[in-house]
């Protein structure tokens, strides 16, 4: 079964870029997102019985985005998404290496972002 079946599956935009530490008004230093690009991405639903298995354990607040497999820049794990109002840190990668297609992207929330 595909991941995706139709490109209109893809309908929301996300935000992927990195961290940077800078200094706040007082001085204090800051990380603060810094956009690389924006993509379309399919956020896959979890069901309450896969809600319940990970319920306690390091899976929990995670959230999978499917992705074109060609971007802009390669994403990795070192990389954050911003996405309604929430920030994710990728955890993991799955990279369609046979038909080059679709991405899976696992991240997982660290906090909650001003709505833009």
């Amino acid at each position: 079964m595909a991941l995706i079946n139709k490109p209109s599956d893809l309908n929301i935009q996300i935000d992927i870029g990195t961290h940077d530490t800078g200094c706040n008004s007082a001085g204090v230093p800051v990380e603060t997102f810094v956009k690389l690009f924006t993509t379309w991405a399919q956020l896959r639903t979890q069901y309450l019985s896969d809600l319940a298995k990970i319920q306690g354990t390091v899976l929990e607040d995670t959230s999978t985005f499917v992705v074109r497999h060609e971007q802009p820049q390669t994403i990795t794990s070192k990389m954050y998404i911003q996405y309604g109002g929430a920030e994710y840190k990728i955890t993991d990668v799955n990279a369609d290496t046979q038909e080059f297609e679709w991405d899976t992207i696992i991240a997982k929330a660290v906090n909650e972002t001003s709505k833009k």
